[in-house]
C-alpha cells in the first residue's frame, strides 16, 4: 500500500488506471431531441452529490455560430490540464508545425585538446542521456581526448526554475518539474521503494545515481508482516532543503513501487551527466561549470542536438498531459532579449496569439502553461473558442492529432470504449484535487463536428466518479437528432 500526500496523490492520477470505463450497455446512446437532451443533462449536474459543485459546459458546432448547449459557459473555472489546449494552440500558431528546438554546442581550440566546450540549453524538453552519448561519441570520433573547461549555459531565457503558484507538496514529483533552458531526461528520475525483512526500513534504489546525489533521504518507512498492518508510504519534502522524507509502512508481501522524483538543480544535473558521458568515452575533463550571467559565445558551432518537430512535442504535451513539455513550450514563447521572466512574457505572447485567432482575452487568466497552478482561471468559452478557431487554420490537422483519442490513445485510451464515441472524440483531459475537465472535438454522425468543453469544480467525489459523470454528459451531448418539422 503505497501513497503520497492526498493532494499529490490526486494530481498524480491523470485519469487512467483508477478509471472504471462506461460500457456501451450502461449508457443511453439513442438520439434525442434538444429539449430532451437538456433535461437529461440537467438531471446529471443536479444530482445530490453535485449540490455544492460547479459545472461549466459548452457544445459548439464548427459549422454554425450558435451553441447547441451551454451552462455557465462564460464563468471562470479551475481548468486543470485543459490549459494545455491554449498553450499548444499558441505555440503551434506562433512557431509552426515543423519547428525544432536546436541545442548548439560550441568549441574553442582543436583536437586532441580543446580549450573549452560550451553547450547552450534552449529549453528542449525531449533531450535525454542518449543524445549526450551521441555528442560524446562524435567528439571522440573527431579525435578529442581532453577538454580544459566544460561549460553548460542555462541563460537562454530568464526564469526561476519553480513556478511560484504551484503547490508546495507537488514540487518533489515528476508532474511539477523544475523548468530550465537545460532539460535532461525530463528533469526527473525514478526512485524504487521495496519491502525488506519485517521490521526493517524499506529498500530504496535509484535509477540515476547522478540525480540521486542532489537529494538527502530520511528513510523512516518500515516493512510490516501483513497488509492489514500497513499504513502506506508517504513521500514529502522539507521546504527550502534538499531532503526527502519517506515515512509509513508497507507489507512484506507487496511488490516494489517506483515513484518519479523531480530534479532539484537541472543545470548541475545536466553538467554532471554530460561530464560523465564524455569521461566514459575516454575524454578527460579538467574543469566543469555552469555559465555566468552575461556570458556570450563567439566560437563556431561544432554540433547541434535537435528536437523532434513541434507536432511531436505538442502531442506529448496533450496526449500524455506532460506538464514539463507544456511549460517548456510556453517559455519558448517568452524568450526575450531584455531578460524578462520567460513565463510571464510567454503568457503575454500566448494571449496575443490567441487574440489574433479571435479568442476573447477576457475569457481566461493564466498563471502557467500546464494547468497545474490553482491560479489559472479559464471559461468553457475560452476552450471552445480556441478549438473552433484552430479548426479554421492550416494547423488544424496537427492540432487535433496532438489530442488523445477516445478509447484509443493517451489519457483517453480507457474512456468511451465500446461506445459510439470510441475513435470519434479527440480531447484533452484535466484532473486535480476537486477538479475534472474534458475539452476537444466530437464527431457526430458522418458530417458534423463539434468543439466542446466540460469543467467540474469543487467536487468532493473521487476523480473516477467525476470522470464518470463527465463521460455521461459527453455521451448525452453527442446524442442529438433533428426534431424540427
Amino acid at each position: 500500500m503505497f501513497s503520497r500526500l492526498p493532494t499529490a496523490l490526486l494530481l498524480f492520477s491523470l485519469g487512467i488506471s483508477a478509471y472504471t470505463p462506461i460500457a456501451a450497455a450502461e449508457v443511453a446512446t439513442a438520439q434525442v431531441c434538444e429539449t430532451e437532451r437538456a433535461q437529461s443533462l440537467r438531471a446529471i449536474v443536479q444530482r445530490p452529490e453535485f449540490a455544492r459543485a460547479q459545472w461549466g459546459i459548452l457544445l459548439q458546432p464548427l459549422d454554425a455560430p450558435e451553441p447547441h448547449y451551454a451552462l455557465n459557459e462564460n464563468a471562470y473555472f479551475l481548468p486543470a490540464s485543459t490549459v494545455k489546449l491554449l498553450t499548444t494552440a499558441a505555440v503551434l500558431q506562433r512557431l509552426g508545425a515543423d519547428y525544432r528546438i536546436r541545442t548548439p554546442i560550441y568549441i574553442e581550440g582543436e583536437a586532441p585538446a580543446l580549450k573549452r566546450l560550451i553547450l547552450e540549453g534552449r529549453g528542449d524538453p525531449s533531450l535525454d542521456s542518449t543524445q549526450l552519448q551521441t555528442l560524446a561519441a562524435a567528439l571522440k570520433a573527431q579525435g578529442v581526448r581532453e577538454i580544459a573547461e566544460l561549460v553548460v549555459s542555462d541563460r537562454y531565457y530568464s526564469e526561476a526554475s519553480r513556478t511560484s503558484s504551484w503547490e508546495f507538496e507537488d514540487l518533489y514529483f515528476d508532474y511539477a518539474p523544475a523548468i530550465s533552458p537545460l532539460i535532461l531526461n525530463q528533469n526527473q528520475f525514478a526512485l524504487t521503494i521495496a519491502p525488506r525483512q519485517t521490521g526493517e526500513t524499506v529498500g530504496l534504489s535509484w535509477e540515476d545515481a547522478i540525480a540521486a546525489r542532489q537529494w538527502q533521504i530520511s528513510n523512516r518507512a518500515i516493512t510490516v508482516a501483513t497488509e492489514a498492518e500497513a499504513s502506506g508510504i508517504e513521500i514529502q519534502g522539507i521546504f527550502g532543503q534538499p531532503i526527502l522524507e519517506i515515512a509509513g509502512s508497507v507489507a512484506i508481501t507487496e511488490e516494489p513501487v517506483t515513484e518519479n522524483i523531480s530534479i532539484l538543480n537541472p543545470s548541475q544535473y545536466f553538467l554532471d551527466t554530460l561530464r560523465s558521458r564524455l569521461e566514459a568515452e575516454g575524454i578527460r575533463i579538467r574543469s566543469a561549470r555552469a555559465a555566468q550571467p552575461g556570458e556570450r559565445w563567439q566560437q563556431p558551432e561544432f554540433f547541434a542536438l535537435e528536437s523532434p518537430p513541434l507536432t511531436e512535442l505538442i502531442q506529448t504535451a496533450n496526449q500524455n498531459s506532460n506538464n514539463l513539455y507544456a511549460e517548456a513550450l510556453l517559455r519558448l514563447l517568452g524568450v526575450n532579449p531584455e531578460g524578462k521572466a520567460a513565463r510571464e512574457v510567454g503568457i503575454s505572447t500566448l494571449s496575443e496569439t490567441l487574440s489574433a485567432l479571435g479568442v476573447d482575452p477576457e475569457s481566461y487568466r493564466l498563471a502557467d502553461g500546464s494547468g497545474l497552478s490553482r491560479h489559472n482561471f479559464v471559461s468553457p468559452s475560452a476552450l471552445v473558442q480556441t478549438l473552433a478557431k484552430m479548426a479554421k487554420t492550416p494547423n488544424f490537422a496537427d492540432y487535433r492529432n496532438s489530442l488523445a483519442i477516445a478509447g484509443v490513445s493517451g489519457t483517453l485510451r480507457n474512456r468511451f470504449k465500446n461506445t459510439p464515441l470510441q475513435g470519434k472524440l479527440w480531447g484533452k483531459t484535466g484532473t486535480m484535487d476537486g477538479v475534472s475537465s474534458l475539452a476537444g472535438y466530437l464527431e457526430v454522425g458522418r458530417d458534423r463536428t463539434y468543439a466542446f468543453a466540460i469543467i467540474l469544480n469543487r467536487s468532493t467525489l473521487t476523480p473516477s466518479a467525476q470522470r464518470q459523470a463527465i463521460d455521461e454528459i459527453v455521451l448525452g451531448l453527442s446524442a442529438l437528432k433533428n426534431c424540427s418539422g
